[in-house]
């Protein structure tokens, strides 16, 4: 009698405490995927256990088989299904409680581990559960588009409607005819040589521009682009290096994808051509990866950088409408410059995603370097960084989520939003 006594009045405590903390939850919705009903949630759990615990009650008194029966709702949704292994992702269903809506990879291919070992935290080996665990598919909406078609050599322009994020209107070359890049030489930056990057990327018309095979472009002065291309570096291994090296300089609709731009060092004073009527003389560059000045609708996806004079990525002078994502972005002080000036008011308008990107080892700071404008950096992997990872100045709205940040060891160094004039 006793100890029931303590069990009722336990129970009871309880129940008075999950009341007090539901009311204050719905009066203090503090989280952007709070419920706002918690108790609905809780009334669900029960009315989930009772109807399990009356079917067990119901069968024990009959002839069915009711073995796989518990009274828990959750094994009660897939325990009783004789062809589970069959249906596997049948479970994605069964959750309960708040985390009822949790999908997993339901919809997802199936990822068989066959080996147990874990020596390589950094680079996984296949078939190991790290190896697993880290995959980008079913949760980045890049991936699940173009890449995930196994006729994408036939289909590479489906890759233009996969942007997401505010350089999702980039089209780049799309509906364009494509233009196959055969000789890696730089030699004529005014009378670009036929096959050459630089004479595809100068054409008027809009092109969609692959390779014939690897090559390495070692770029002689800066690299204009025009409107409307898409450079498409997939089944090919292409590196972009040398004077220069990319320039998006007001233009617009401008996709870069899976090409390596590195070693880019400062150049110019020479003439440039940057499209078929237009040759213009150009004073030295900063030697950035990729420079975008005042230009729109731009998406850098699945990129590697490192080693540049001044910045990996800048965009500055009013650039807007720009995606940078699934890059990989390691060894340099500068990464990534957003905004040209504190007092450069027109880069208020600037809006910019930086998403699932890979900020890896040897980099300092500007993971982005913020001014001005709207920053959404979404589901980024920080790894290494030796001043701080997000910088920003000039009031810009940066709206940091979902990332992960793994702060150095040196412990004058874990900053990770630096706020110019104020610290975070």
């Amino acid at each position: 009698m006793l100890s029931n006594t303590i069990i009722l009045s336990f129970s009871f405590f309880l129940i008075l405490s999950f009341s007090s903390l539901i009311i204050a939850t719905f009066n203090n919705l503090t989280l952007p995927h709070q419920h706002p009903f918690p108790e609905s949630i809780v009334q669900q759990v029960n009315r989930r256990i009772n109807e399990s615990i009356s079917r067990r009650q119901i069968f024990d008194t009959t002839v069915i088989n009711y073995q796989c029966l518990t009274g828990n709702p959750i094994d009660d949704c897939w325990r009783c299904d004789p062809n589970w292994v069959n249906n596997r992702q049948q479970l994605a269903d069964c959750a309960i409680g708040f985390g009822h809506g949790a999908v997993g990879g339901k919809g997802g291919r199936y990822y068989l581990v066959s080996d147990p070992s874990d020596f390589d935290t950094v680079n996984p080996t296949p078939g190991t559960l790290r190896h697993a665990v880290i995959q980008e598919e079913p949760g980045n909406p890049i991936e699940d588009g173009g890449r995930c078609d196994p006729n994408w050599v036939n289909n590479r322009q489906q890759l233009a409607d996969c942007a997401i994020g505010f350089g999702h209107g980039a089209v780049g070359g799309k509906g364009g005819r494509y233009y196959l890049v055969s000789d890696p030489s730089d030699f004529d930056t005014v009378n670009p040589t036929p096959g050459t990057l630089r004479h595809a990327v100068i054409q008027e018309e809009p092109l969609w521009i692959t390779f014939a095979g690897d090559m390495i472009i070692r770029l002689k002065h800066e690299l204009m682009i025009n409107n409307y291309k898409t450079i498409d570096g997939r089944g090919a291994n292409v590196h972009v290096t040398g004077g220069g090296c990319i320039t998006l300089q007001y233009v617009t609709n401008v996709i870069i994808h899976n090409i390596h731009v590195y070693n880019c060092v400062p150049s110019g004073n020479s003439n440039i051509r940057q499209s078929t009527t237009q040759v213009g003389w150009r004073g030295m560059s900063d030697g950035d990866g990729i420079s975008i000045y005042s230009s729109r609708n731009i998406w850098i996806d699945h990129c590697a950088f490192s080693h540049c004079t001044d910045g990996l990525i800048d965009a500055i002078m009013g650039s807007t409408a720009i995606t940078i994502s699934n890059s990989y972005f390691t060894h340099h002080d500068k990464v990534m410059l957003l905004g040209h000036d504190d007092r450069y008011v027109p880069d208020v308008g600037m809006q910019v995603t930086i998403a699932f990107n890979h900020f890896g080892e040897g980099l300092v700071q500007r993971m982005p370097r913020c001014r001005r404008g709207y920053i959404h950096v979404v589901n980024n992997d920080f790894t290494e960084w030796q001043m701080y990872a997000i910088g920003g100045s000039a009031n810009p709205t940066i709206n940091s989520q979902g990332n992960r940040f793994t702060a150095p060891t040196d412990p004058n160094a874990k900053e990770v939003i630096l706020i110019y004039n104020r610290r975070v």
